[in-house]
């Protein structure tokens, strides 16, 4: 669905549901959804639901680098939500960085197993469990001009208060 619309149309959606958490900090937020016309349709809602993931991973990176000092290089992602193609192109792109998905949406899981197998000698080393891992897939940002403006529209309604002003 997200895919069936060029653009988001200007709508963005505010996930706040139980506030809004880092680097905002504004447990009172509320989740919004703003910049709806007769024109967007339900693509539009979907798609930006889905770019509020990546957005809100943007805006943590933001901070970090702010405090750090230090630029990322790339982002290495797992979990449920890396299973996501557009999410995961998205960030790519919205980072302007390459993004590494390590293809195992369980990976604590496996994580969990592989020390337990380290632990029964099923396994003979940590050497021998980074040559088990080969299902990597590494997202090249895609040159978008539209993305800085994207984010710009996003950090213009994340800082209204509570999406109504």
């Amino acid at each position: 669905m997200a895919n069936a619309v060029a653009d988001n149309s200007g709508v963005y959606l505010i996930p706040a549901f139980s506030g809004l958490g880092a680097p905002h900090w504004d447990m009172s937020r509320k989740a919004s959804i703003s910049g709806l016309t007769f024109g967007a349709n339900k693509n539009h809602i979907v798609r930006a639901a889905l770019e509020s993931i990546p957005y809100q991973i943007k805006d943590v990176i933001v901070a970090m680098e702010a405090d750090t000092k230090i630029e990322l290089n790339q982002l290495m992602v797992d979990g449920g939500i890396s299973s996501n193609n557009f999410i995961v192109q998205f960030l790519a792109d919205l980072l302007n960085k390459p993004v590494v998905n390590i293809g195992i949406a369980d990976v604590s899981a496996l994580g969990a197993a592989y020390l337990a197998g380290l632990q029964k000698g099923i396994f003979e080393n940590i050497e021998y469990l980074s040559r088990l891992n080969t299902g990597t897939k590494i997202y090249q940002p895609v040159s978008n001009d539209k993305m800085r403006e994207y984010y710009e529209g996003w950090k213009k309604v994340i800082t209204m208060s509570n999406g109504n002003e």
